[in-house]
């Protein structure tokens, strides 16, 4: 099982979103953000990067 969360910001002439996956199996959870790098560059969106963290 995996959540994704979206949490939207702007302020001073910037807009963007955070977007945040949580599941309990390291190897899905990598494969699952590498996926959704890929497809946010892949539809010309700049910026996507992995942060890892924990909560």
């Amino acid at each position: 099982d995996m959540s994704l969360g979206s949490y939207p910001f702007f302020g001073d002439g910037i807009f963007g979103s955070n977007l945040v996956l949580r599941g309990r199996d390291p190897t899905e959870l990598a494969a699952a953000v590498a996926e959704l790098i890929a497809a946010l560059t892949a539809a010309g969106i700049e910026g996507a990067r992995e942060i890892n963290g924990t909560a």
